[in-house]
């Protein structure tokens, strides 16, 4: 073999390894606003189980920190009904958390003056017997706890811009 067929060849190949990786990341471009807003549908649905016409949840706020492929952020408004009740703008935040029943997706609601306030389990329902018992169990959980306590430092990261 002759080095110029080699570099030929090899060539070739790193072409087609170009092609390949950009039309991955022109897939992953179109459909990061799709995911986007099936998380942003999935939070809403999660909330208005325990909170029903309280809030609409707003744009998707950039998560600045190391969990950002684990995590979304999304501003929580009131709705004009719930303001009577001085309901506060605050954030709602889905994260991927390992529990005993396998990868969940949880949500949570975090304001600066409540706190955070575990809202549920996407796709479970408190109104069947069976997922309303799951979700009791997790709510004192060690793993909901400790994100309890991490997610303000995560809302402020991503408020803030700051990374860690």
């Amino acid at each position: 073999m002759d080095i110029k067929k080699l570099s030929i060849d090899y060539g070739y190949f790193m072409a087609i390894i170009v092609v390949l990786f950009t039309l991955l990341l022109g897939v992953v471009v179109v459909s990061r606003k799709s995911w986007e807003n099936g998380l942003k549908t999935q939070v809403m649905n999660t909330f208005e189980q325990v909170y029903p016409g309280t809030y609409t949840v707003g744009d998707m706020i950039p998560v600045q920190h190391s969990l950002s492929t684990s995590a979304a952020v999304y501003e929580l408004e009131p709705t004009a009904a719930s303001l009577s009740v001085s309901e506060e703008t605050g954030y709602g935040i889905i994260i991927r958390t390992a529990t005993l029943f396998g990868t969940l997706p949880v949500v949570f609601r975090y304001s600066v003056t409540s706190g955070t306030e575990f809202i549920g389990i996407v796709g479970f329902s408190r109104q069947i017997q069976k997922e309303s018992a799951i979700i009791q169990t997790l709510e004192h959980s060690f793993q909901i706890n400790r994100w309890k306590h991490r997610i303000p430092l995560l809302v402020q990261d991503s408020i803030s811009g700051g990374n860690h």
